[in-house]
């Protein structure tokens, strides 16, 4: 699991990196706007999968989390209720001091577990991830061959159309001479009907509106900045880009994702809590720290309880989920 999700992020990683070299080379006038459409569509398009997979890790890692918590939970209510016993007298030093060994390994087993996969779930780079965690967490030999990550995205361009050579110029045929042959003379034309000449023609101007130039892509986000900061509680230059919710209908007892993109569009550092609700009720919360230009992705994850449908709102952006039986 670890291994996946390590892939995953090295995938985002590269695709990310893509993104940011085609909008340098754009800046600079060295690609043209047909080039620079189709690569963007597939370097997004491997972004999002890798987003998809990211969080499919996740929601794994989080299932074997909250079960380890449990485990822990229950190891030291076992060994509170040895520790008691002792004490009250009921279990002697020595037999304590036998009892209580393999208690305690199993805690500071458990402890290392939960903590190690509480970073796997926390990790936002493929750097966070190493290959000692997953041995020590899924059992996978160090020795053994990593998987193999897929290759970097080759886009094929359609072949240039075939040059058009001109056409040999086509040479009349020379006639044959034909013999002259002598034609009586037409007969008289009528007298011409002279007629008024016609009206001028009528010429209407309409005056044509000079196109607005497209805005740039800095100048949409800038005006989705200040639109949100009106309609949500985000501050100045922070747009919450894109809002995704996996899976939108969920079996009651299961996890859902949901997965916020955001930007910072200002030219200040932002600071800012976020406050996920669920139908009106706050379930969760993160603290959001961003640059100037740059961009993040938090994920929260909700246990989906009784059977209904679910409004969730994240500083007035708002998504839906089914839970079902």
């Amino acid at each position: 699991m670890s291994e996946k999700l390590r892939i995953a992020l090295v995938n985002k990683e590269k695709a990310d990196t893509y993104l940011s070299n085609l909008e340098t080379l754009k800046e600079d006038n060295h690609i043209e706007e047909v080039q620079y459409n189709v690569l963007k569509t597939e370097y997004a398009k491997l972004r999002n999968d890798a987003v998809l997979r990211i969080n499919a890790a996740k929601l794994e890692i989080k299932r074997i989390l909250d079960a380890k918590l449990k485990e822990l939970a229950a190891a030291k209510t076992e060994y509170k209720y040895l520790e008691i016993r002792h004490k009250v007298g009921q279990i002697p030093v020595e037999v304590y001091s036998k009892q209580e060994i393999n208690p305690k390994k199993r805690i500071a087993d458990l402890e290392k577990t939960v903590g190690d996969l509480q970073r796997l779930y926390n990790a936002r780079t493929s750097s966070e991830v190493s290959a000692e965690t997953g041995a020590r967490l899924f059992g996978f030999s160090l020795g053994k061959k990593k998987a193999e990550e897929p290759p970097d995205l080759v886009i094929e361009l359609p072949p240039p159309p075939p040059e058009k050579k001109p056409e040999p110029e086509k040479l009349e045929p020379v006639a044959e001479q034909i013999p002259v042959v002598e034609v009586p003379p037409p007969a008289p034309l009528p007298p011409q009907i002279v007629l008024p000449p016609p009206p001028p023609p009528t010429i209407s101007v309409q005056q044509i509106e000079k196109p607005t130039p497209p805005k740039s892509e800095e100048e949409k986000l800038a005006e989705q900045a200040a639109a949100e900061k009106g309609r949500r509680g985000l501050p100045e230059g922070l747009v919450l880009a894109n809002l995704q919710i996996l899976p939108d209908r969920v079996v009651s007892g299961n996890h859902v994702g949901i997965v916020v993109s955001l930007r910072n569009v200002g030219k200040q550092p932002v600071n800012h809590r976020m406050d996920l609700k669920i139908n009106g009720v706050t379930k969760d919360a993160a603290i959001i720290s961003l640059e100037a230009g740059k961009n993040d992705e938090i994920t929260f994850l909700v246990t989906a309880e009784t059977p209904g449908d679910y409004t969730i709102d994240l500083d007035g952006r708002e998504g839906k989920f089914v839970v079902i039986p």
